[in-house]
């Protein structure tokens, strides 16, 4: 009994990972098709990966954010 609920709570868990993978990779790809042109803002500077501020909690992410400028 024990054996399978602890199977049943993995399987759970894989499957909402995958459902969110794919949300996410979704979402991504609608931006995409909805904004084919996507730029740095004009003085923007460019950091090398790694080598920008970031902001550490249960999520790491940049601390200041991602500029884009967003045409069709």
């Amino acid at each position: 009994m024990l054996a399978e609920t602890y199977f049943d709570r993995l399987l759970m868990h894989a499957t909402s990972a995958d459902f969110a993978l794919m949300e996410a990779s979704y979402a991504i790809i609608r931006i995409l098709q909805t904004f084919p042109r996507i730029r740095l803002p004009p003085g923007a500077v460019v950091e090398d990966v790694g080598e920008e501020k970031q902001r550490l909690t249960l999520i790491l992410a940049s601390a200041d954010g991602c500029n884009v400028n967003l045409s069709g």
